[in-house]
């Protein structure tokens, strides 16, 4: 009768097995004598796989918490939809533009509506030389608009991440801005979307239609374009009275001015100057008494009724004073403000300073006394 040889569970141990013609009980008579366990051999092999179970439960608990981080990482990277299908054409880039920055940053083509920063994040110290890099690079040569202002109304986020850059709405998401140089404007991988030539030309021919309305005892002023009313922001305006400045060298009327005019010029970068001493202004207290940078927001220089004497529309870092007949004779904002303003109001639009003391349902405070 043919057998053959089993190789056990344990070590140096044979199992001898019939291969036919047994029944089950001689099956066992000749199977059981020779089946002798290394018990020594069996608490050995228990424990190699008991640790070998405790490492994969490890490694697999390793793996998810690892998983975890790297989907929390993704999920609180400030983040901007992209069109459907956008993303897959990124391994077909190889047309690469490069911008004007110190540090060499660069900027990806898709195609010819939409360019992606792939680098690193633009902060805003160098956010005006990477739009008008592209605006010079991108956009139709003859539209008579700064670049800037076709491509931010063509991408509203990068509006948004600007007004969310105001000392006091940063506050309010529990964000602390020392210095709006060092915000983060543009983040890495940001699809900028280039507006067609025909896109182009519309968008500037919205911005031309907007002008801006101040009504002075009212404290408020208005973006308008055609008959949408785009902006109605709170206002501080000039004290009610005249002082001599330092800086000019002669006695000045504070008001704010009343009548028509346009926008003359717009102070991109400009510089906040004591105009009793000439100092210029590098830092700023806020309201809460703490102390940062003074941010570079832009100003525009009106002119009313064809004069110009250098009282702004600029933004005001204490807005407190909204509100108020505070300054000297500029209408202040607040950051957030200026930014929609500066980019929605191109030199040469339509103002006008008005003194209606008659609103909707109010009767307003006649705070320069013009009608004793």
């Amino acid at each position: 009768m043919p057998y053959r040889y089993v190789e056990g569970l344990f070590e140096n141990t044979l199992i001898l097995s019939a291969t036919r013609g047994l029944n089950s009980m001689r099956a066992k008579s000749l199977v059981l004598p020779l089946f002798i366990p290394d018990i020594q051999s069996l608490k050995i092999q228990v424990i190699i796989k008991r640790n070998h179970l405790h490492r994969t439960i490890i490694t697999a608990v390793a793996i998810l918490v690892v998983m975890n981080i790297l989907w929390l990482f993704y999920k609180f990277q400030p983040y901007h939809e992209w069109p459907d299908g956008l993303e897959k054409k990124l391994s077909f880039i190889d047309s690469v533009v490069a911008a004007n920055t110190d540090q060499g940053n660069q900027v990806k083509e898709i195609n010819e509506s939409y360019i992606v920063t792939n680098q690193r994040v633009i902060r805003f110290n160098e956010f005006f030389t990477l739009i008008d890099s592209i605006a010079n690079l991108k956009l139709p040569e003859n539209l008579d608009l700064p670049g800037d202002m076709i491509l931010v109304a063509a991408n509203p986020w990068i509006l948004d991440t600007l007004r969310n850059s105001d000392y006091r709405e940063a506050l309010k998401r529990g964000r602390f801005v020392d210095d709006l140089l060092e915000e983060v404007i543009i983040p890495s991988g940001s699809p900028i979307r280039i507006p067609d030539s025909l896109e182009s030309h519309r968008i500037a021919s919205e911005l031309r239609s907007t002008r801006l309305v101040l009504n002075i005892p009212e404290f408020k002023l208005r973006l308008i374009r055609n008959l949408d009313t785009m902006l109605v922001a709170a206002v501080r305006v000039g004290r009610n009275e005249s002082v001599f400045l330092e800086a000019v060298g002669r006695d000045v009327d504070l008001r704010t001015p009343v009548g028509k005019g346009k926008i003359h010029r717009v102070w991109r970068t400009p510089k906040s100057v004591n105009l009793h001493t000439g100092e210029v202004y590098k830092v700023t207290r806020r309201d809460d008494n703490r102390i940062t940078k003074m941010p570079p927001v832009p100003s525009l220089e009106p002119e009313i009724n064809g004069h110009r004497n250098g009282k702004m529309i600029h933004a005001t870092t204490n807005p407190v004073t909204l509100g108020k007949a505070y300054s000297h004779g500029c209408v202040g904002v607040s950051e957030a403000d200026m930014w929609t303003i500066y980019f929605n109001l191109p030199v040469g639009s339509e103002i006008e300073f008005r003194y209606d003391l008659t609103g909707k349902d109010t009767i307003y405070r006649d705070i320069y006394k013009r009608s004793y």
